[in-house]
């Protein structure tokens, strides 16, 4: 037998002995807690993301193409809280990652393909604000087909890097946190580390410069000129600019959601990972994870047509469920007033009797 093979084995049965330790011991109080934050995460983000959606596709107004943009980070949001929560869940619960490599490869491939897409689409939606604000004759070219264009085009680019480790370059492994899967950031080989350094600049270092530099431009022009309302253009181009400001909300959150789990990352590249605080470790990706329920919450907020549109999409329901209860209660009480007046007939009747 090489040494090799031999290492190999060692290590997987290493690996076995302490899943079944972990197994044995079961979940910590901080897996259970995570367990629970998650749960409830899963539950306000799946409704609130589908109404948001929904509200969109049921407003005219809303279908520009900002919005349109906004719209993939929301659905890239929803499919993260639908298909990745539930196995961080179950696995918080249980104390260890439960459903095997070949899932485990399957759950980092999807959470990977989303959160580079939806990085992607938060760049363009930096670069789309730019324009609007700084550049309105550019801006004036940008069209709903041209924002779908581009969603399909961070799809492209998520899905690529997510495939790289399927094939050979990088790989998914069980996160030191134990409780979910992802690239494989702590092991020394080449394809390894090369695929491990690639993916933290051209998708973390890169569009965060990007959208640093299409911020503080923002913020200058505005600075610089002060934006009075006197007409119908300035009135649009104010408004363009509070919605940049939300936008820049939003992608504050979604770097302080992520940034700590780069970070760690980025440390297990260089370090023993068998260094890492514990808390940290299950913190961190939870943090990156609640970015899919902050984005649409902090977005919506901000943007006034986005709240009226959901209000007018939830208050009609509420409405027709009062009118409803009220034609009830307006029908239960006509029939015991009547019942009163029968019984009032029928006593009169017996006292001419």
């Amino acid at each position: 037998m090489s040494e090799d093979l031999q290492h190999l084995l060692t290590e997987e049965s290493l690996e076995n002995q302490k899943r079944a330790q972990i197994v044995e011991r079961g979940p910590d109080e901080a897996q259970t807690i995570i367990g629970v934050v998650c749960l409830l995460l899963m539950c306000f983000g799946s409704v609130f993301n589908i109404i948001v959606i929904h509200a969109f596709r049921k407003t005219n107004s809303l279908q520009t193409p900002t919005n349109m943009l906004i719209m993939g980070i929301v659905v890239s949001d929803t499919a993260m809280v639908l298909l990745g929560y539930p196995f961080v869940i179950a696995s918080s619960f249980n104390g260890y990652w439960m459903f095997g490599s070949t899932w485990c490869e399957v759950y980092g491939f999807i959470m990977s393909f989303l959160g580079v897409s939806c990085l992607c689409i938060l760049t363009a939606v930096a670069l789309d604000r730019y324009y609007v604000v700084t550049q309105s004759s550019i801006a004036a070219k940008i069209t709903t087909f041209k924002a779908v264009m581009t969603i399909l085009t961070c799809y492209g680019y998520g899905m690529l890097w997510a495939t790289f480790p399927l094939v050979g370059w990088g790989g998914y492994v069980i996160e030191p946190n134990l409780l979910s899967c992802g690239p494989d950031w702590t092991n020394d080989t080449a394809s390894s580390q090369s695929y491990s350094i690639s993916i933290f600049l051209l998708v973390l270092c890169i569009p965060a410069s990007i959208i640093l530099y299409c911020y503080a431009q923002i913020c200058i022009t505005v600075r610089n000129n002060k934006i009075r309302v006197v007409d119908q253009v300035s009135r649009s181009r104010l408004l363009e600019t509070r919605v940049a400001f939300s936008v820049l909300i939003t992608i504050g959150s979604f770097f302080a959601a992520w940034m700590p789990y780069a970070i760690m990352s980025f440390w297990t590249m260089f370090n023993d990972v068998t260094e890492l605080n514990h808390h940290v470790a299950i913190i961190a990706p939870l943090l990156a994870k609640s970015a899919s329920v902050w984005n649409p919450f902090i977005y919506v907020c901000r943007h006034k047509e986005f709240r009226d549109a959901l209000l007018a999409v939830v208050i009609p329901s509420m409405q027709r469920n009062r009118r409803r209860r009220n034609n009830e209660n307006r029908s239960n009480e006509e029939t015991g007033t009547s019942s009163q007046r029968t019984s009032k007939n029928v006593a009169a009747s017996g006292t001419e009797c």
